[in-house]
């Protein structure tokens, strides 16, 4: 999904500066502004969330298995 994000933005990018290219004074100004969106956009992506951020998404997703095999394990424990 990332992959598919990235390539259209990298379209509308391509779009946006062929506008530009082919364009007069004042469309040139807005032609520049409709780039800001995908290039921001890209930016975002490429960045992602940082180190701490990823850290404790991981410590959060390992609790939460942890807590769902301890469930398992007392379910287990009494079906026998």
């Amino acid at each position: 999904m990332k992959y598919l994000t990235v390539l259209a933005n990298l379209i509308l990018i391509g779009f946006i500066l062929w506008m530009f290219a082919t364009s007069y004074n004042s469309d040139r100004v807005l032609a520049l502004l409709f780039l800001v969106p995908p290039v921001l956009s890209l930016m975002a992506i490429s960045r992602g969330p940082d180190l701490e951020e990823r850290r404790l998404i991981n410590q959060v997703r390992k609790a939460q298995l942890r807590k769902e095999l301890k469930e398992l394990a007392e379910f287990t424990e009494e079906k026998k």
